[in-house]
């Protein structure tokens, strides 16, 4: 009785009074919606309620601190989870250092801005590497190198005027971009055995973009990548060579044991039908009750089945790259992928490259290491497709003002054989040149531009190579033999320096635009000329001044739809002749007119031969009856 005669807890406001200054909310305001909720029977206000306690006792311990925001419902809930989650053996000792660290943990001043993990800002990384290339060289290797190119009448390209003359046709890059390219290739030219660069353009890719540096490296560095690839070939060779040899030993090895396997198979089927015709040979004496018993015979085995013939498959011939500084791979090009990344040199380009780049159509991905899944099958990766796409831009989109560039006589001299095969392929500057009227070189004929790259053949090659000329002939096979096979017919390209009014349109497109770069003002404007074939290459010229490039996807245009390379057609497994030839059966009424005709024929010769016997008897009555009269 005395617990139920108890005094309900002391009122909440009594507590709230006693509280610190701080909190200025009244419990009786937090408890009113209890009250409401669970209310008191009459009579029943001085007895213990238990959810009215209870609910009483959660609505004291949620209250908030006015000053932090906290109560302390929640970190006592924070403490109890953290305890259970740690379980530490002396809790009770404890209790207090887990309750701090949990209000610690939720304790964030005004004034504290640092964060438990930097994370740095998006353009932290860039202008880390941005800086490096901004940074003053202590060595004189760039100087160096400076001095001698002047020394030698070299300058080298100023990109930002470059693009200060593209700007005015409305072509460029960002101004902050192009003075970051300007610094990034002087570092590709401090650190590579280079002798001349250009910028050569940018290719859009689907995740990172291309900058293309094309340059010039010297002849030390040509004749070690030309070493290096010729030591390479030859192991390549050695490789195949003693694969080769391994394989044909081995099927060798093969057909001697399956010869083997079937001549014990034969001797075996051999005894087997011996004594097969041993017990018919008993059978039938047993039959006809002879005595004697049959001697046991032994029969031959049969020749072995002859060896099923092997394919002669023929080698494709593959038609050579060309050398390190000559056609195709006459430049070297450096590619990065974006501003302040590492320049990657490209290899070289090969024929077969080339000609399937031709027949494929795939968007760069920015993924120099990203295999080319394509119909036909790429011979490489995407940095081998990029370097094929650049060298067919290059041929086809490279131009300049008619007489700017003249051919070197006492180069071409000393090579006579090239300028027969190929045409000349050397050419230097015209010192002599005077610029072109703005006037001529906006003429839509375009007979004021030339190309000054050479043109790639259909072989993938800027100079003709003979498939039929073999490196070593077979032993016995006579010269004149080698003199009679056919030769192919050589493709010839158009010269360098041909004027672009000789280029083929595509379907009544024309292959080149050019227009002034101002109307307002003619006299200071300048020719910009633009490919209608590669959509994104552009020229430019005024006074003495030109220059190329291209920013674009790297692809050509198509005049329709683009349509992949049908498969190629079902190979015969033998030569249809006619004695394999297969024909339809006759039916049953062709069969019945055969027949009679056949059957008239047969009875109209048995006639004739009854009349001819008859009058070759009559013939022989008559002569003898004319003997007899005579004797």
């Amino acid at each position: 009785m005395q617990k139920l005669k108890a005094k309900c807890p002391r009122d909440d406001s009594s507590a709230a009074n006693e509280s610190g200054s701080g909190e200025t909310t009244k419990s009786s305001d937090l408890e009113e919606p209890f009250r409401r909720k669970f209310p008191c029977l009459p009579g029943e206000e001085g007895l213990p309620c238990l959810d009215n306690d209870y609910s009483r006792a959660k609505a004291y311990l949620m209250k908030q601190c006015l000053s932090s925001g906290d109560n302390l419902w929640d970190h006592l809930n924070e403490v109890l989870q953290k305890i259970l989650t740690e379980r530490p053996k002396d809790i009770a000792c404890t209790f207090e250092e887990f309750s701090y660290r949990v209000r610690e943990c939720r304790f964030r001043p005004k004034t504290d801005h640092l964060l438990d993990l930097f994370v740095p800002p998006k353009h932290y990384t860039l202008s880390q590497k941005l800086l490096q290339l901004l940074e003053p060289k202590d060595d004189d290797t760039e100087t160096g190198k400076t001095e001698e190119n002047e020394e030698e009448g070299q300058t080298q390209p100023n990109i930002v005027e470059m693009f200060y003359y593209f700007e005015q046709g409305g072509v460029g890059l960002p101004k902050d971009e192009v003075f970051c390219l300007a610094a990034h290739l002087k570092k590709l030219v401090a650190t590579e055995p280079i002798e001349k660069y250009r910028f050569w353009g940018k290719i859009l890719g689907t995740q990172k973009n291309y900058f293309v540096a094309e340059t010039e490296v010297n002849e030390e560095e040509i004749a070690r990548i030309n070493a290096e690839r010729e030591e390479e070939a030859e192991k390549t060779k050695l490789e195949e060579a003693e694969k080769e040899a391994a394989e044909k030993e081995e099927r060798r090895i093969k057909k001697e044991a399956e010869i083997e396997e079937a001549k014990e198979r034969e001797i075996q089927f051999a005894a087997e039908r011996s004594e097969a015709k041993y017990a018919e040979m008993l059978k039938e004496a047993h039959e006809k009750g002879l005595k004697e018993i049959p001697e046991k015979i032994e029969l031959p085995p049969w020749p072995p089945i002859p060896p099923l013939p092997e394919p002669v498959v023929k080698k494709a011939v593959e038609c050579p790259a060309e050398p390190t500084g000559t056609g195709i791979n006459k430049k070297v090009y450096y590619v990065c992928q974006g501003l302040g990344e590492e320049w990657i040199k490209l290899p070289d380009v090969t024929p077969q490259q080339i000609v399937c780049a031709r027949k494929i159509k795939r968007a760069f991905t920015g993924e120099l290491e990203s295999d080319v899944v394509t119909y036909p099958a790429f011979p490489g990766k995407e940095k081998n497709l990029l370097r094929a796409q650049i060298a067919r831009i290059s041929a086809g989109t490279q131009i300049s003002p008619l007489g700017y560039y003249t051919f070197n006589e006492e180069e071409e001299e000393e090579e006579p054989e090239a300028e027969l095969e190929g045409g000349k392929t050397n050419y230097a500057v015209n010192p002599d040149f005077e610029p072109v009227a703005i006037r001529d070189l906006v003429d839509p004929s375009m007979s004021f531009w030339v190309h000054h790259t050479q043109y790639i053949l259909s072989q993938g090659r800027t100079s003709w190579w003979n498939p039929n000329v073999k490196e070593e002939q077979e032993e016995g096979e006579d010269e004149g033999e080698a003199e009679e096979e056919e030769a192919a017919e050589k493709e010839l390209g158009p010269e360098l320096l041909t004027p672009l009014s000789e280029d083929a349109a595509l379907d009544t497109i024309s292959p080149w635009s050019v227009r002034k770069t101002s109307a307002v003002f003619p006299e200071h404007s300048l020719a910009l000329v633009r490919s209608n074939l590669w959509p994104g290459a552009y020229a430019y010229a005024i006074d003495k001044k030109f220059d190329n490039v291209y920013i674009g996807l790297g692809h050509k245009l198509t005049a329709g739809n683009y349509s992949p390379v049908p498969m190629p057609e079902i190979q015969e497994e033998y030569p249809i002749g006619p004695e394999i030839m297969e024909i339809a059966d006759p039916t049953p009424e062709a069969e019945e007119e055969y027949r009679l005709a056949h059957e008239d024929k047969k009875e109209l010769g048995e006639e004739e031969a009854e009349e001819e016997a008859d009058m070759e008897e009559d013939e022989e009555e008559e002569e003898e009856e004319e003997e007899e009269e005579e004797e």
